[in-house]
């Protein structure tokens, strides 16, 4: 996982549970939020390319298991607000965990 993108969860966490809990639940927490928020930038992303030649391409990209780098260059090249859906996408999906979180409490 990347170190930032682990950093950020981590504090996500902790905003929202404190800093008690146990290594290994918070350790499980970071990992799972991971690859909800994962599955969520994809969908985005995917959402975010205008035709279906470049959505395939995008599909066939992601089970290749390219380097990001070249993941985020195919969709650079061809999505000009990429970084404002994504940064979009990752707020709003910190704000729904928060917003979760206090409704159970």
């Amino acid at each position: 996982m990347d170190k930032r993108l682990e950093a950020f969860l981590q504090k996500l966490v902790r905003q929202v549970h404190g800093e008690k809990l146990p290594v290994a639940l918070e350790q499980k927490m970071v990992m799972d939020l991971n690859l909800q928020l994962q599955q969520k930038l994809h969908e985005v992303s995917l959402a975010a390319l205008s035709n279906e030649v470049d959505r395939i391409e995008y599909q066939n990209l992601v089970l290749g298991e390219v380097s990001a780098d070249t993941l985020g260059k195919f969709l650079h090249d061809r999505v000009p607000d990429l970084n404002s859906k994504l940064s979009a996408c990752v707020t709003d999906f910190q704000n729904d965990y928060i917003k979760v979180c206090q409704s159970q409490v």
